[in-house]
Order: structure tokens, then C-alpha cells, then sequence
């Protein structure tokens, strides 16, 4: 028996995956990364990092389960990208 948290219909709403499966949120062309890598400059406040991207709280919360799930990629994604702006 598979469960279905509340996070995972956030995803399912939410959320597409690209080839990499690294998501970007459905309102917006953003990868998850640079939201993960913003929310953990504010403490990972789902209403700042909404306002900032113009988001709804609902795909910034989704973007944060989405991350839970898949960190040690989105987490390669932070270090390769902002070692390539360094």
C-alpha cells in the first residue's frame, strides 16, 4: 500500500519535472534549485520566496517537498551553478 501525503498532491499540482528531474514549478519557468537556493537565505519562508519569484505559497511549498525528495540532486545543481558564477 502506497500513502499520499499532503505533500505529494503539492507535487502532483504543482510541480513538472523536466529530463533531469531536477522540477521547476508549474506557475513560473524556474528550476527548484534557485528557489531552494533563495529560501535558504531566508530560513526557507515560503511566503518571501512567493513574493519574490511571484509564485503562489502553494508551488514554493511544493518546490520545498519536491526538494526534500530529490535533495542530493537539486543540491549538485546549487554547487555546479554557483561555483560557475564564482
Amino acid at each position: 500500500m502506497e500513502f499520499v501525503t499532503d505533500g505529494d498532491v503539492l507535487v502532483a499540482e504543482h510541480v513538472i519535472r523536466p529530463v533531469e528531474d531536477a522540477g521547476q514549478p508549474v506557475d513560473l519557468g524556474l528550476p527548484i534549485w534557485v528557489i531552494i537556493d533563495s529560501a535558504r537565505v531566508v530560513g526557507f519562508d515560503s511566503k518571501r520566496v512567493a513574493v519574490r519569484y511571484e509564485l503562489s505559497e502553494e508551488s514554493v511549498k511544493a518546490a520545498f517537498h519536491y526538494y526534500e525528495s530529490h535533495k542530493p540532486l537539486i543540491d549538485v545543481q546549487i554547487s555546479t551553478c554557483v561555483e560557475s558564477y564564482s
